[in-house]
């Protein structure tokens, strides 16, 4: 008898270190899981907010309500000696694209005609709705400076309904500085209004920075 009672008793003794153990192990394993869970979570974020470094030279700089960027607030010489300074332009983080990153976004073409002008003109870049998702941008209204610093507002929805194009070829050749460049932000007239200067003071030629407010 004394030796099944000691029997009984060893190996209860047993299954509660056993008991012990593989809790201890399950707990491991969870709070391992949860640590890869939460860096995978951080991982995500930080990649969701970042984009590509641009590899040439920018563009379009793109600030506001947007998720994903890729440079940090203007420098001490950005501050004082740059067009951002003279057109009181600021921020904190903003994404710039060069060529390249425009052009991935997927080419799209336009030809649109104005008074003016002494034939149509087909331009060719990325929808500007791309271009805004691409940056994960959340506000209502974009706002367009150009380099002598006209500035046209659009809203976003109406970029959602309309082919706005971030021109960046004009007849094939590439838009230059002085050339209506960097970019051209146009859209063919609406078919309810007649082309005309109102109509164009939604086409802003020689765009280097967008704000969506």
């Amino acid at each position: 008898m004394q030796a099944g009672h000691a029997f009984r008793a060893l190996t209860k003794k047993v299954s509660n270190i056993m008991a012990r153990n593989l809790i201890g192990r399950m707990a491991g394993v969870v709070r391992t899981l949860l640590v890869a869970a939460l860096l995978w979570g951080l991982t995500g974020v930080a990649m969701a907010q970042e984009l590509p470094a641009p590899g040439g030279p920018v563009v379009l700089t793109v600030s506001g309500s947007i998720e994903k960027t890729n440079r940090g607030a203007l420098d001490a010489l950005e501050r004082h000696e740059s067009l951002f300074k003279y057109h009181e332009i600021a921020f904190e983080r903003a994404a710039q694209f060069d060529l390249g990153a425009l052009e991935r976004l997927g080419m799209h073409e336009v030809t649109v005609s104005h008074p003016d002008w002494p034939k149509a003109l087909t331009f060719e870049g990325p929808l500007l709705r791309d271009v805004l998702a691409a940056v994960g941008a959340t506000g209502r209204i974009v706002r367009i400076v150009a380099l002598d610093g006209y500035a046209a507002e659009i809203p976003i929805s109406e970029i959602h309904d309309r082919p706005f194009i971030v021109a960046v070829k004009r007849d094939g050749r590439y838009l230059g500085i002085g050339d209506q460049g960097p970019t051209w932000i146009i859209t063919p007239p609406q078919a309810d209004l007649t082309p005309g200067h109102e109509q164009a003071s939604e086409w802003v030629w020689a765009a280097f920075y967008i704000a969506v407010e």
